[in-house]
């Protein structure tokens, strides 16, 4: 059984949609023409935890952030977790 995902949709004036990646997006819009920019840097540091580095998404989406790091986190899962919840607090407020 298919799990089912949930995510946000902006849609521009000219009638270009926004989100956050999920591979669902292929279901819902099997036809579209997409566009796929990457918003952050998920990485390892060098004593093994992950960080979260959100300078791609701040440059290209405008955005007013003083500090684009987000951790260290123990587990990349926990990273891109904290990225997701950055990325829809920021885009979709």
């Amino acid at each position: 059984m298919k799990s089912q995902s949930t995510f946000k949709l902006r849609v521009a004036p000219n009638g270009t949609i926004l989100a956050i990646y999920d591979d669902a997006l292929w279901d819902v819009f099997p036809d579209a023409s997409m566009e796929i920019t990457r918003a952050s840097l998920v990485e390892p540091t060098p004593s093994g935890r992950w960080i979260a580095d959100m300078s791609p998404a701040i440059k290209q989406f405008n955005l007013d952030v003083d500090n684009p790091i987000l951790g260290p986190f123990t587990t990349r899962a926990a990273a891109l977790k904290a990225e997701h919840e950055w990325l829809e607090k920021r885009l979709f407020a």
